[in-house]
């Protein structure tokens, strides 16, 4: 992985050559230090929190298919195309990534370095982050393409088209713990354009789409209008402050 990072000019030291062979350890210092500046030091990240991913852990635990995927990762993040929860302390293993995105970067790496060029409608429902039901729905409208003679096979490379361009509402909101409902109010309310999919199956529930670009500014909707308190609660604090 490190030489595709060098190849890359990642990894290199601003007087090294780029011809050189092999890391100093003032390359590895600086490359690190990049990684560190890139990141926010935050102390609400808990190292045990099950919704995140150490990066050292990224690196060694996850399938990426290649090492150039797992360069690509990198890459991706200095860029600036792949954000960071944060980081607890000053070395580069306290820096900790969404686990569902490094999961889906690492499955769509696989998917891409694999000869197959469809894959299930699990496979696709999960990559994407929506409702398996969802999938035939976005094939009708030409989101994603189906296999000739089997639509129950998605093309990959439409998967990826798709997925860099939309986020699922209830990816979202599942990393925020909250629903689906609530972040289309709030969509709506912020005239955030939603892509509505309409159930192919009986019995299922429209699935909605956000814009990649527009997924910060609903959370910050989200931030700035906590859900109100079930009315049950509050009857139950007003009787208590009765009592």
């Amino acid at each position: 992985m490190l030489q595709d990072l060098k190849r890359t000019g990642y990894f290199l030291g601003p007087q090294t050559p780029s011809i050189a062979t092999g890391y100093t350890e003032q390359e590895v210092c600086n490359f690190s230090e990049r990684l560190l500046q890139r990141t926010l030091l935050v102390e609400d990240i808990a190292p045990s929190s099950p919704n995140a991913m150490a990066f050292t852990d990224i690196m060694r635990h996850l399938k990426f298919g290649s090492d150039r995927s797992k360069a690509q990762f990198v890459k991706d993040y200095l860029d600036g195309k792949i954000k960071a929860l944060g980081r607890w302390g000053d070395s580069i293993d306290s820096i900790f990534f969404s686990l569902q995105e490094a999961h889906d970067f690492a499955w769509r790496c696989r998917l891409n370095a694999s000869r197959q060029d469809y894959c299930s409608l699990a496979d696709a429902a999960r990559l994407i982050g929506c409702d398996a039901k969802a999938v035939p729905g976005l094939v009708k409208v030409g989101l994603l393409r189906s296999k000739p003679k089997q639509k129950t096979y998605i093309c990959r490379k439409s998967i990826c088209e798709f997925s860099e361009s939309w986020v699922a509402l209830c990816s979202i909101a599942q990393s925020v713990s909250t629903t689906s409902k609530r972040l289309e109010k709030l969509a709506d309310q912020a005239n955030i354009e939603r892509l509505v999919i309409a159930p192919v199956y009986q019995n299922a529930e429209p699935s909605s789409f956000i814009r990649k670009e527009d997924q910060d500014r609903l959370l910050a909707e989200h931030k700035a209008h906590p859900a109100r308190k079930r009315r049950a609660t509050l009857i139950k604090l007003m009787a208590d402050g009765l009592s």
